[in-house]
């Protein structure tokens, strides 16, 4: 686990009133009040196995950025907590993270505003939200146009409406980029916010535009669902086959080769998938008999070897789980049995596994406590919400993604 350096407002065991505390870094000196006193030698660490977030709401739906987290209640109110150096989580927050000097909130907030969400999507610096008439929302940083009003002007406090009056099924960010994606009804994607991908010949897609412009180069599929990658996208047509276009250092179009393609091509295989999750570099997707599949970064496929290697076509996921539910991001996976088991493979560094260490697993490994969730997400940190709506988080904590006092243990 890594020691990180954390200046929040939390209640002080010293006096019993909210105080500024210094967490210590790299072991040694626990945290101190603002006078001096010892605080009880608390220090500060990622979050190596689930954690209940620290809230009375209880939440349905999630949407996980690179340091910031977002979930609906079960209102369709949007709460958002982690890095506020953009204004991604929608509403003022008065802690301050060490990291960086940003603002920044481990206790979730209340998204500004009265609109009502079925879906939320979480970038690098942006949020978007998607109402249930398929209208979409968007707040925090617009520096390349991301919250596609065409304004390319920021608004921290306050969800504003993407241009053009379109109606969405659903929507898909990168967690890495600038970028966002609406899906409609008919397979089309339109896309705002930075351009996603360029290949030698000038191939792009989709373009830079402040508002939703349609991404011509996938056009060639009629797109049941999407991922955003870092440099990549796949997603999954009506037929359930799987297609990637964008980058391809890392094999993670899962063609088989290693040139990138400006085009949707098939990913080898032939299967057809019933879900398909995207994380910066990789892909995963799952049959309807629950076999998980990935592809591109290694470290991510899950399939027993070592993670060294890129995976240029699917390869099975280990340990014979059959999966309800797959998510993806940063470089690990996660999947959800169907009596809501949750295991993760991948980069566990930061303790995004859950599993109580801080390693690389190259298979699945089941998260700790024996909790039962009905989803999950990857992101920064990584989370589930249980049947009773109660969320759980664990994984990189160093801007407050995980929902707990900064303070903990």
């Amino acid at each position: 686990m890594r020691q990180r350096k954390f200046l929040t407002t939390a209640v002080s065991p010293c006096v019993g009133l909210a105080l500024t505390i210094l967490v210590a870094s790299c072991g040694g000196g626990g945290s101190f009040c603002i006078q001096g006193a010892p605080c009880g030698g608390a220090e500060y660490y990622d979050q190596n196995v689930p954690a209940a977030v620290v809230t009375a709401q209880r939440f349905t739906h999630i949407g996980l950025g690179y340091s910031h987290s977002c979930m609906t209640d079960v209102t369709g109110g949007a709460w958002c907590w982690g890095s506020n150096e953009h204004g991604q989580l929608g509403a003022a927050s008065t802690m301050r993270c060490v990291d960086n000097n940003v603002d920044c909130s481990w206790s979730p907030l209340k998204v500004e505003g009265v609109q009502v969400f079925r879906q939320l999507a979480a970038s690098r610096t942006h949020t978007c939200g998607l109402t249930p008439e398929g209208q979409a929302w968007c707040w925090g940083s617009d520096d390349w146009g991301q919250l596609g009003d065409g304004r390319k002007v920021d608004s921290p406090q306050r969800p504003v409406a993407v241009a053009g009056g379109h109606q969405f099924v659903a929507l898909a960010t990168s967690q890495y980029r600038s970028v966002t994606c609406g899906l409609k009804d008919d397979g089309a994607l339109w896309c705002w916010g930075l351009g996603f991908f360029r290949d030698a010949t000038g191939g792009a897609g989709p373009d830079a535009s402040p508002e939703p412009t349609r991404w011509t180069q996938a056009a060639t599929v009629a797109w049941r669902s999407i991922g955003l990658g870092e440099m990549h996208a796949c997603g999954l047509d009506a037929a359930g086959l799987a297609w990637c276009l964008g980058n391809n250092d890392y094999g993670q179009l899962g063609n088989g080769g290693s040139t990138s393609a400006a085009a949707p091509v098939a990913v080898a295989g032939g299967r057809t998938y019933q879900q398909l999750a995207v994380g910066p570099q990789h892909a995963c997707a799952l049959e309807s008999t629950g076999q998980a599949w990935c592809w591109g970064w290694g470290e991510a496929a899950g399939d027993g070897g070592t993670g060294i290697e890129s995976r240029r076509t699917p390869v099975a996921v280990a340990g014979g789980h059959r999966f309800a539910q797959i998510a993806a991001g940063g470089h690990l996976s996660c999947g959800l049995t169907a009596d809501g088991t949750a295991w993760c493979w991948g980069n566990g560094s930061s303790g995004g596994l859950g599993n109580g260490a801080s390693a690389q697993a190259y298979a699945p490994v089941a998260v700790a406590g024996g909790l039962k969730f009905n989803t999950i997400g990857v992101g920064g940190a990584t989370c589930g919400v249980t049947a009773d709506g109660t969320a759980y988080c664990w994984g990189w904590n160093s801007f407050g993604a995980v929902g707990i006092p900064i303070v903990a243990h």
